[in-house]
């Protein structure tokens, strides 16, 4: 199976109706967020948040889900902006509710996504690259297959730069 190939076959996990439930719970809390406080900065932000969390757990409960590599390669592809881009929201609710996103410009919010957007890029061009991961492979971890491939260097950066923005957040 190739890396562009997605066939889809299903595998049952403990793990994907938990994660469908935490997908539906983010959805809404984004939902009721926006529409009781829609002045407030912060809700639009921690509404998105929301959004890329639900769509994360959603992604990640269908990734684990399927059963062939193309599949979980493809939902993986799919996980990869949302998980990219929470710490940098994460880090701007946090400013925001601490007050101190006074000198935080447009410019430098959309600075600091960056590098969530050159990750996503370089996840669904991987195949030409090999940045985000060498070979995308799967293991038995006992009842069903999870991925385990060998990061590639992109994936250690946007590792760092996750970690830096929610300890800056935090």
């Amino acid at each position: 199976e190739k890396e562009g190939e997605a066939v889809m076959a299903w595998q049952y996990t403990p793990y994907t109706i938990p994660l469908i439930l935490a997908s539906g719970f983010s959805f809404l809390l984004a939902l009721l967020i926006i529409r009781r406080n829609r002045r407030a900065k912060e809700a639009t932000t921690i509404s998105i948040l929301m959004l890329a969390v639900g769509l994360w757990s959603l992604a990640y409960a269908m990734q684990l889900a399927s059963a062939t590599a193309g599949s979980q390669l493809f939902w993986n592809k799919i996980l990869i902006p949302p998980v990219a881009a929470a710490p940098v929201l994460w880090l701007l609710l946090a400013l925001q509710y601490s007050g101190r996103d006074r000198r935080l410009g447009t410019r430098t919010t959309l600075l600091l996504f960056l590098t969530p957007v050159v990750t996503s890029i370089f996840a669904w061009s991987n195949g030409l690259h090999s940045l985000m991961w060498k070979e995308f492979l799967l293991e038995d971890a006992g009842s069903f297959l999870v991925e385990s491939s060998e990061r590639g260097l992109w994936m250690w950066v946007h590792i760092a730069y996750s970690y830096l923005m929610v300890f800056i957040g935090s």
